[in-house]
């Protein structure tokens, strides 16, 4: 029975019926607790029965709600209040996709935006094991912004009965078979071959449910259409659909053959994962994302097969390509002049017509008629006034509350900056390990390469003040730590060559007569704030910095509107960072926030000087977060509050602070295992958001260690070589990362947050009797020396980064190596260290070494491929074989990560594994050399654009 609007089912106050189906109702509903509206769904009373089932359908539910994914509905709560089972889930207000169909034909960005988003969302659920099981149109929503979401996850999962669901409205019609083979959930239609027959379903089901979908929204009918259930499913099981380009001539043919695949019969042939599906969705938009065509409305031919029930009225709604107009509205109460003209246009008429009928009754009066005009003009100033006062004071604070909008889609995209005017995205994309830099107009949503391929890496770009020309930095693989300022015309041209040594992003000074950057001085430990003309010459040191309390060499200052003053990231990576401003005039420094992040990227300040944005790292989550800082208060507050990083380099905004561009980050990380001899077929071990991302080790006997996310915190756990016995070590509320496990098997190193900032920790193999070893200073990448007795570790100390190493019991450190040292590994036998190493006496760029355990002169030194950079300048992980005749590193050559090996005798590098796709985060080999463990996993980073909404 239907409840009534206005009545209250526990906490939550239902206001109205939103939808009714075969499962029960839905209901928006406002949870009076917490405050926020809900989609209350109650199941009806047949579907909980059994306790079975119940127990079942809450925990994967439980499951789902932690998946926690921008393109996933978020399950609140999952409970039983007056012998009714409800699921609250955020409210999402927008259109099912089939409710889209019904009304307009989609154009082939809409088609590519909203399946690149169920895949991106499957892939995450997938991660954690989750199968949708029930992939079709009424279960994908678009929110009014152009969000997709993910509805009803694991629902099915509730009717273990053989029940099949044949449905082409939006209500459902359940037809009941029966079974010998197991149980049937889903929706006819969207069923897989596999699903039909009752057999144990994979991630590969949903596969095929997002090829259905994929077709009907291509062609508006299903590709497997028929007059009953029974007869579908023979269509499934034995027919092929007909060709798309007979119902829809325009679909790209790289589309329908994506289609294809997706839709083949047998699983082993078909995609074998979303991933893969997603992959080759995304190659094929960043191609079509410079056609003209790309946004086109498709062309759809009805010839009598099978259509999705919908009509053909078109309506116009937010396009879901990222094409919306940025909005103008401005964020802060400064006058615009442009408003009061409007206003006085309102009121000059007003104030002739009443003087004039004044002037008709004082006919003789003339000091009486000029003082009630006198009176009526000051009485329209105050309104006037009155008015512009109300307005300034209902604006809020800049990006208080957001709207996020994807520009991109095809997860290649490395930086952005929006342009003065809003016009304009350029980006950095990069493709099989080669960067480009692209040009997108947001009004039309086309595409135009500026910069072609090349194997460089672009480090910091820029708009010039007139919006006309594009800067920016990059560095080559013979140097990589020399970077070069070109300019470039911002719809193509002969790059121009600016000057050198320019380590960040450009800013402008209001003017446009100058711009400043950051500059690094290895050689003397030093970071410098510099000034120079617009074109490259009179440079000037304004402000210096001893390392490590640096100037931000990993972001980009930003010069403030008044000219006086340029913010700049400062303080210790990793440690203490926070935001300063140097006084143009005489250099002068004071700190504009007392709050630190241990990480500050680029900043820009909103275009009033009330405020500044920037990049930095949550000191809990470890998330790379958008934040703001009111000027000259200091007061900081939060833009973003995602699950995932922003770009540290891209950070800008249009010239009225309106649209602000950055790029959003997603990875996905899990624990494969291969044997050495056949590294090219891994196996997988888990499936979570982060395992191993940030680091993983062998115990003697044979288990692995490695870091995770899985409880919520960046924690330790360890498991089984099979995956079995997944076990948390660590259960603090720090940041715990880079475990090392001794060579006898008794102690865990690691870096944790817990105290505060970084330190080296130790404790038990099962997770008992934590210790600090060290204190502060940034450690990282901690390893044992073969004899137990030393831990080594890389430091962030006064002026150097250096090696150190302290006692297994903790204590003093000592220093290895003076010079500057990144990741490193100690060799089996104990006698030898490679590491990241720089003597600038002897070379001009960072290079790897391998010097004695006891921190003497590099035996040898090697270069270092720009394809092995993978966080700024530095490695992730290196490790020696082990044999000790080499060492290896990730290397990401064609846009593929594999291990590479350099042998310390000089011959060339060779590659060890033969991974076709992912990417590679971290690596380590077994005891005995006979198992590699990787985390391997899936990167997409793509640009948003976030307005206030």
């Amino acid at each position: 029975m239907p409840i009534e609007n206005g009545s209250n089912l526990g906490r939550y106050h239902i206001n109205s019926l939103i939808a009714s189906g075969g499962m029960g109702e839905v209901y928006l509903a406002h949870d009076v607790q917490l405050g926020r509206p809900v989609a209350l769904k109650l199941l009806l009373e047949e579907y909980t029965q059994s306790r079975e089932h119940l127990r079942r359908f809450e925990q994967e539910a439980r499951a789902t709600s932690a998946l926690n994914h921008p393109n996933i509905l978020t399950v609140f709560e999952i409970g039983e209040v007056q012998s009714r089972l409800f699921i609250a889930t955020e409210f999402v207000k927008g259109q099912t996709v089939r409710q889209i169909m019904r009304r307009k034909r989609l154009k082939l960005d809409e088609v590519i935006n909203i399946i690149t988003q169920v895949a991106t969302g499957l892939v995450i659920a997938h991660s954690a094991g989750i199968i949708h099981r029930d992939i079709k149109p009424e279960n994908i929503m678009v929110r009014e912004d152009g969000i997709v979401k993910i509805l009803d996850f694991g629902l099915a999962k509730l009717i273990d009965l053989p029940v099949i669901s044949f449905q082409t409205t939006e209500d459902s019609t359940i037809a009941n078979m029966n079974t010998n083979s197991g149980a049937i959930i889903g929706t006819v239609s969207y069923m897989s071959p596999e699903q039909l027959r009752g057999m144990v379903v994979d991630a590969r089901t949903d596969v095929w449910s997002l090829g259905v979908v994929l077709y009907e929204m291509m062609t508006g009918r299903i590709p497997f259409g028929a007059d009953s259930p029974a007869d579908v499913i023979v269509s499934i099981l034995q027919e092929k659909p007909s060709p798309i380009s007979i119902h829809a001539p325009g679909c790209p043919t790289r589309l329908q053959q994506i289609v294809s695949k997706a839709l083949t019969k047998d699983r082993e042939r078909r995609y074998q994962s979303v991933a893969e599906f997603l992959s080759d969705v995304r190659e094929l938009q960043g191609r079509l994302e410079s056609e003209n065509t790309y946004g086109q409305p498709l062309k759809i031919i009805d010839n009598g097969s099978p259509r999705s029930q919908r009509s053909h009225h078109s309506v116009e709604r937010v396009s879901l390509s990222g094409q919306k107009r940025v909005s103008s509205t401005t964020l802060s109460p400064t006058v615009n002049p442009g408003n009061l003209v409007q206003l006085s246009q309102v009121m000059l008429p007003t104030i002739i017509l009443l003087t004039s009928i004044i002037l008709s009754f004082t006919v003789g009066s003339v000091s009486k008629a000029l003082s009630v005009v006198i009176l009526l003009a000051g009485l329209c100033l105050s309104v006037l006034a009155y008015v512009w006062a109300r307005r300034a004071s209902r604006q809020t604070t800049p990006f208080q509350s957001i709207r996020l909008t994807k520009l991109t889609n095809t997860g290649k995209a490395i930086e952005a900056v929006i342009s003065p005017d809003a016009k304009y995205i350029v980006y950095v994309s990069e493709k099989a390990g080669y960067q480009s830099l692209w040009v997108r107009q947001v009004a039309t949503a086309s595409n135009v390469q500026i910069v072609p391929p090349t194997d460089i890496n672009f480090r910091g770009i820029t708009f010039s003040q007139d919006g006309n020309y594009v800067y920016y930095t990059y560095c080559d693989n013979t140097n990589n730590r020399m970077l070069s300022l070109y300019q470039v015309p911002v719809l193509g041209g002969t790059p121009k060559k600016v000057m050198e040594d320019v380590d960040t992003a450009i800013t402008f000074s209001p003017d446009g007569s100058e711009f400043a950057f950051v500059r690094g001085y290895p050689s003397r430990y030093e970071t410098a704030l510099m000034v120079a003309a617009s074109n490259g010459t009179n440079e000037r040191k304004l402000a210096t910095r001893n390392s490590p309390d640096d100037f931000g060499w990993r972001g980009a200052p930003a010069w403030s509107p008044d000219g006086k003053m340029i913010a700049c990231a400062a303080g210790i990576y990793d440690v203490e960072m926070t935001v300063v401003g140097v006084r143009v005039e005489d250099g002068a420094e004071q700190q504009l926030t007392m709050q630190s992040w241990p990480w500050v990227g680029r900043v820009a300040w909103l275009n009033d000087g009330s405020g500044l944005v920037l990049v930095g790292r949550d000191q809990s989550s470890g998330v790379y977060q958008i934040w703001g800082i009111s000027y000259p208060k200091g007061e900081v507050r939060r833009i973003t509050n995602d699950l995932q990083d922003y770009g540290v380099r891209s950070i800008s905004l249009s010239s009225d602070s309106s649209a602000l561009v950055s790029v959003h980050s997603e990875y996905i990380s899990g624990i494969w295992v291969a044997a050495n001899a056949s590294s090219d077929q891994p196996r997988q071990l888990t499936t979570g958001r982060s395992d191993g991302y940030y680091g993983l080790s062998w115990t003697p006997d044979g288990k692995i260690v490695y870091s995770s996310k899985a409880s919520g915190n960046q924690d330790i756990w360890i498991m089984e070589a099979d995956g079995s016995n997944q076990t948390q070590l660590t259960f603090d509320a720090g940041l715990n990362y880079h475990p090392s496990v001794t060579q006898d098997g008794r102690y865990v190193l690691f870096v944790s947050t817990r105290s505060g900032e970084p330190a080296i920790w130790r404790m038990n193999i099962d997770g008992s009797n934590a210790i600090a070893l060290t204190e502060g200073s940034s450690p990282g990448w901690p390893s044992c020396s073969p004899d137990g007795e030393w831990v080594y570790f890389k430091r962030m100390g006064f002026n150097k980064r250096s090696l150190h190493k302290v006692s297994i019991d903790g204590g003093e450190s000592i220093a290895v190596s003076e010079k500057y040292t990144g990741c490193f590994d100690i060799s089996p036998d104990g006698k030898l260290i490679v590491c990241e190493y720089w003597d600038e006496q002897v070379s001009s760029c960072l290079r790897l070494a391998v010097l004695p355990t006891d921190g003497q002169e590099p035996v040898k030194t090697f270069p270092i491929s720009q394809n092995a950079v993978t966080q700024g300048d530095l490695l992730n992980v290196i490790h020696w074989i082990p044999d000790s005749s080499a060492f290896a590193y990730v290397d990401n050559r064609g846009g593929f990560s594999n291990i590479w090996c350099q042998p310390i005798n000089g011959d060339p590098p060779r590659q060890l594994t033969n991974f076709p796709g992912d990417k590679i985060f971290w690596f380590a080999w077994s005891r005995d050399g006979a198992s590699l463990a990787c985390a391997r996993g899936l990167v997409t980073n793509d640009v948003v654009l976030i307005s206030s909404s």
